[in-house]
């Protein structure tokens, strides 16, 4: 799905972080394939199996020396929001408690008349907010 040309670097631009949702998030898929693996002669968690693989493989966060990216293919689309670190105002982040234990979760980046980027069930968000923040210092 995702090839190195996805992020298009800038001139001097240099890709400091990439990212993917945690596994763990689709625990419930690779549960009911386990469940039903015995009547399906383990059909089901082969399925289970690529279903996480796709969805986890859909979605793609980076962090440059310039800007954060998410992006995401649907079926027929994708969808990319970035924002430049110099319009970043505020950066929040979150995880369940499931979220803690497994050390993922969401951040999101927001601006002043921009729509925010969020990067969702993403591991280390600690590390990855730090790392905006440094490089956010060093552009001012």
């Amino acid at each position: 799905m995702f090839t190195e040309h996805d992020i298009n670097l800038h001139e001097g631009e240099e890709l400091i972080k990439e990212s993917k949702p945690h596994w763990s998030v689709w625990w419930k898929a690779i549960v009911v394939g386990a469940f039903l693996a015995p009547f399906t002669l383990g059909i089901s968690l082969v399925v289970a199996f690529l279903y996480v693989y796709y969805l986890r493989n859909d979605s793609r966060y980076f962090v440059t020396t310039d800007r954060v990216k998410s992006s995401r293919y649907y079926w027929f689309k994708k969808l990319n929001r970035e924002m430049d670190l110099k319009d970043i105002k505020v950066i929040d982040n979150d995880s369940s408690l499931v979220g803690r234990i497994l050390g993922y979760g969401n951040l999101r980046m927001d601006s002043t008349g921009l729509d925010p980027v969020v990067f969702n069930n993403v591991k280390n968000i600690e590390e990855i907010k730090k790392e905006i923040k440094t490089h956010k210092k060093n552009r001012e």
